[in-house]
């Protein structure tokens, strides 16, 4: 039988329909983050691949890495979480590469995706600052983020209600992205997070489609990460060499 290639959104994008009839777990049922092993029967699956195919030609890995094709890959949006059986069914039915879209699609699906992620970061940012216990449960041995322990709670508090707010909005009217895989993003981080917020905008949408798929979500040390970044610039503080503190700009895979 020929293989089969993977249908397509009018700007290019994949429709990640075409895994529902590989998907036959419910996504409520699925895990939420899985660690990459041989002993998980739950796999990430990469929408678009091959992986050597989405870094710069002649360049080094980490060099490759700064491609906008390789973060578009590599964000968890663009990833599924999926049996592992039926995840070789996949690479058995359809074709052994996904060309990319169109770079204008690329760079806004990435602008889409940055503000998934900034969500999640200010969803874990607010959770952080207004429960400080809870710090311990989430990183037990780093506990709470420096940043927030060295700035004023309430500030902090208001910053981070105010980028879940806008970005909730922005993604309203997403640039490229289907509305069908932004629903699927807040409702799997309000599961993730435990974020009433996220919830509440999630099952609106869903009161429209009931569907959604089982994204893969990053470890929350990513959205902490990002959260001391953007902290520190919002409120000008210096960090000292101990401090783990990513650039707001990496913020894909």
């Amino acid at each position: 039988m020929a293989e089969m290639a993977f249908p397509r959104h009018e700007s290019g994008l994949v429709d990640f329909d075409c895994y529902l009839p590989y998907l036959p777990d419910h996504p409520d049922n699925v895990p939420i983050y899985v660690i990459p092993s041989s002993a998980s029967p739950f796999v990430h699956q990469h929408v678009y691949f091959k992986l050597d195919e989405y870094r710069s030609p002649g360049k080094t890995g980490a060099e490759g890495e700064l491609n906008p094709l390789s973060w578009f890959r590599s964000f968890s949006y663009n990833q599924i979480l999926m049996r592992r059986d039926q995840e070789t069914r996949v690479h058995q039915d359809f074709v052994r590469h996904v060309e990319p879209p169109p770079v204008a699609v690329v760079e806004m699906s990435i602008e889409d995706f940055r503000r998934l992620d900034l969500a999640a970061v200010a969803s874990l940012g607010l959770q952080l600052t207004l429960n400080p216990e809870k710090a311990p449960q989430n990183f037990p041995d780093t506990g709470l983020s420096a940043i927030i322990r060295r700035s004023a709670r309430l500030d902090v508090a208001d910053y981070f209600d105010t980028l879940r707010e806008s970005t909730i909005h922005e993604l309203a009217s997403p640039k490229v992205t289907p509305h069908k895989i932004i629903t699927s993003a807040f409702k799997r981080l309000a599961i993730y997070l435990d974020d009433k917020r996220l919830a509440d905008e999630a099952n609106e949408r869903l009161a429209d489609d009931p569907e959604y798929y089982p994204l893969r979500v990053r470890d929350k040390r990513h959205f902490l990460n990002m959260g001391n970044c953007l902290l520190k610039r919002e409120f000008q503080i210096e960090t000292t060499p101990e401090e783990t503190v990513l650039d707001a700009g990496i913020i894909a895979a």
